[in-house]
């Protein structure tokens, strides 16, 4: 067999369309990955040169950046980005920021505020502070120079966080979304957002050549979530609806400080408990310099209509006082005093004076009547003072059985209890006893216990009136009333023309001693018995 030459034959290679362009792609993907790597170091080196620099410079306090990134879409993406003021203390923190702009200036490095197309601010948190007059964002930007270029565009925020402390609230207005749009020299500003899901906007306007103001205003919210006090405080707020609130905030043109220039409103549906119980309490209010103004004030209390009007004082020091004028125009005594006999209508007007978390309510009323046992005082009127639950009668008069008494002293609304100092003077006697003893009394004494059980004790003395028939020129004694049953006396002491005696009891029995004793009991007897001793002198 015949050797034979072996010929090996390569085969072709047949190039389709499709795996030439999947070649061409990963090749162009290649020198793209290559080149945006290469671009975004670039982007990186003149965004921390350029922006962030610039931005330091611009303000007083420090912006930390946690890291610059390029996308491909064409944006600068900052993360993690703080803003802090001159102590350290944050003013905002940006979870994400993108900038955008045109491929060609991001080539070139040129990064500059006026280069950049749009902003968008990916859930940042702002915190904002005006108490004692200043805000914390005061001088926060430095005094710009000609030189310096300004960026013109929109900035989009997106479901931020807003951080409000004044010296009368503290509130996060959450979902915050909007827009800032920078024009030359001046600054327009929309948001809106959620304080405890009621509805919050933010507009206005802010820069060196126009108006510089920005208005806050909500609605319907929730005045017992606003933390205004405490649970252990005398006074605690548990309930009611701030229908409005406005809040315009300005620039002072001097100093360029900002100022708060407006904060008004209203609120309806107040509930306190505590020290001072309150229901359905409204008002309209408004700031002026150091204290906030309320007018149209109304509530119940314990039912009884009252109005007010007046102001909360804030002093340097961040205490709050009040100073009201109010009134209780037609009140039902046998609510309000319901540990007291009392009838007709209670009036009242005074004022509230003291700190909010202790207030002194002192003034005038007028009563219809108040009754201690069988005796009824009416036309009553007085001063009084009430505060930490007790209701102090300064000074209240009235008048009763053709005379008139007096009182002063505590009422315990709390415990319907009540100790109470009181004097009268001209009093008819004969309606005081059932005893027959007659002529004009004074008393002085106290009068403690509830309406249910009360006890009337003290001293008392009749001015030329007779008892049984004796006449006598004063009738001395001590009483005590409990309730309704007859005034129990003590230590009685009769003045006589013909001498002083001290009966046990006043009864007939008395008179019949008298009378045993040969001694005048009545101004017939004893005008008989002086003419006889006259007589005898004379013819003696």
């Amino acid at each position: 067999m015949s050797e034979q030459q072996i010929t090996t034959i390569e085969p072709k290679v047949k190039w389709s369309k499709q795996k030439i362009g999947l070649l061409v792609l990963a090749a162009a993907f290649l020198i793209g990955t290559i080149f945006y790597q290469v671009a975004a170091d670039k982007v990186k080196s003149a965004a921390e040169q350029s922006l962030l620099l610039r931005a330091n410079e611009a303000v007083n306090g420090q912006i930390l950046v946690g890291g610059i990134n390029l996308s491909v879409l064409g944006y600068v993406e900052v993360k993690e980005v703080q803003v802090l003021d001159t102590a350290g203390k944050p003013l905002a923190k940006i979870n994400r920021i993108h900038i955008s702009y045109n491929w060609s200036d991001l080539l070139k490095g040129q990064l500059g505020p006026q280069m950049i197309k749009a902003v968008t601010v990916d859930k940042p948190e702002f915190w904002i502070a005006y108490q004692q007059n200043r805000s914390d964002w005061n001088d926060l930007l430095k005094t710009k120079t000609d030189e310096q270029a300004n960026f013109s565009g929109l900035v989009k925020i997106q479901d931020g966080k807003l951080h409000l402390k004044t010296d009368f609230f503290e509130k996060t207005v959450d979902q915050l979304t909007g827009g800032i749009d920078f024009q030359e020299n001046q600054i327009y500003l929309s948001a809106t957002g959620k304080v405890d899901q009621a509805p919050f906007r933010l507009e206005g306007q802010w820069g060196t050549l126009g108006i510089a103001e920005i208005t806050l205003s909500a609605e319907q919210m929730d005045l017992a979530k606003f933390g205004l006090t405490a649970a252990d405080d005398p006074i605690q707020l548990t309930g009611g609806i701030l229908d409005e609130l406005t809040v315009k905030i300005g620039k002072d043109t001097a100093s360029d400080a900002i100022l708060l220039k407006t904060f008004s409103g209203r609120f309806s549906g107040v509930k306190t408990a505590g020290a001072l119980e309150l229901t359905q309490g409204s008002a309209q209010f408004t700031k002026q310099d150091n204290a906030i103004q309320f007018i149209n004030g109304q509530a119940l209390y314990q039912g009884q209509n009252v109005t007010a009007a007046g102001q909360v004082l804030t002093s340097p020091s961040g205490e709050k006082t009040l100073d009201f004028d109010i009134q209780m125009p037609a009140g039902d005594p046998a609510v309000l005093l319901s540990s007291l006999q009392a009838g007709g209508t209670l009036t009242a007007q005074g004022k509230v004076t003291g700190s909010v978390f202790s207030p002194v309510l002192s003034g005038n009323f007028t009563l219809g009547s108040l009754q201690f046992g069988n005796m009824i005082i009416s036309g009553i009127d007085g001063t009084f003072s009430y505060t930490k639950q007790t209701l102090k009668l300064l000074n209240a008069k009235g008048v009763t059985l053709g005379g008139s008494v007096a009182a002063n002293g505590e009422i315990y609304p709390d415990t319907q209890q009540y100790t109470l100092a009181i004097s009268g003077s001209g009093l008819d006697t004969s309606q005081l006893t059932e005893k027959d003893v007659k002529g004009p009394l004074s008393l002085a004494g106290t009068a403690t216990g509830s309406a249910a059980a009360a006890t009337l004790q003290g001293s008392f003395t009749i001015y030329n009136g007779s008892a049984y028939g004796v006449s006598f020129r004063t009738l001395t004694g001590n009483f005590v009333k409990r309730g309704s049953a007859e005034a129990e006396v003590s230590n009685l002491a009769i003045v006589t023309d013909w001498g002083t005696f001290y009966p046990e009891q006043l009864n007939q029995a008395m008179t019949e001693k008298l009378r045993e004793r040969n001694l005048p009991t009545t101004g017939a007897e004893i005008k008989e018995k002086v003419t006889e001793k006259l007589l005898e002198k004379l013819f003696r």
